[in-house]
């Protein structure tokens, strides 16, 4: 059987981000390796998103299943996704990032390579305008980074940039508790999951790039 990965999206208000997202998740190359769909979840109840995914999945190419959910917060946006995902691998990227075109295909590889249930990137800030200095030397931009392969505690995780085996949601049916509702959720989730002994490493080759405005 051939893999497949579904690139879930968790979205609010921010179709600009999110078009540029899913114009580079297009230009993923997979090496032939694997198959991949995407996933975005809309958390605006009246779906904002629904004109511009269907728009962009025409241009693309991208095979997209668009969702509604109505429950304010990220957690249930989150568990929204993975009820339509069909991947047996599941990425989680936000709607203000974008992947280079080896994105997928190295965290991929990682797993396989060092036989792990998931991998972790790194987030890099992009800067819309080029940003005063002193806020470049002030460091508040510059996230942990650890050297690939490096097994992560449950505190060095996040889901801006991750690649998941799904069974790793399904073996036990953990998700993201919902009484998280505006933070926490992700290290929550990761928390669990490691105490069921899931192991999951840092690649510090496959980044995703943050969106900055000014």
């Amino acid at each position: 059987m051939t893999d497949h990965v579904s690139v879930c999206v968790c979205t609010y208000r921010r179709n600009n981000t999110l078009a540029r997202l899913l114009r580079n998740l297009a230009l993923q190359d997979t090496h032939g390796r694997f198959a991949f769909s995407v996933v975005v979840v809309d958390n605006d109840p009246s779906g904002p998103a629904r004109a511009e995914v269907a728009r962009l999945g025409s241009e693309t190419g991208l095979e997209i299943a668009y969702g509604v959910e109505a429950e304010k917060g990220i957690p249930a946006a989150r568990n929204r996704a993975l009820r339509l995902a069909k991947g047996n691998f599941i990425g989680i990227i936000d709607d203000d990032e974008f992947p280079p075109p080896h994105w997928l295909i190295t965290l991929y590889d990682a797993i396989r390579t060092f036989e792990v249930d998931g991998a972790l990137g790194p987030v890099h800030p992009f800067f819309e305008q080029h940003p005063p200095d002193w806020l470049m030397k002030s460091g508040l931009y510059d996230l942990p980074q650890w050297r690939t392969g490096t097994l992560l505690q449950w505190h060095q995780t996040r889901t801006g940039n991750v690649l998941l085996k799904k069974a790793v949601f399904d073996r036990d049916g953990i998700r993201f508790d919902e009484a998280f509702r505006t933070g926490g959720s992700d290290q929550a989730f990761f928390r669990q999951a490691m105490g069921l002994g899931f192991r999951i490493i840092a690649v510090d080759e496959a980044p995703v790039y943050e969106i900055i405005p000014p």
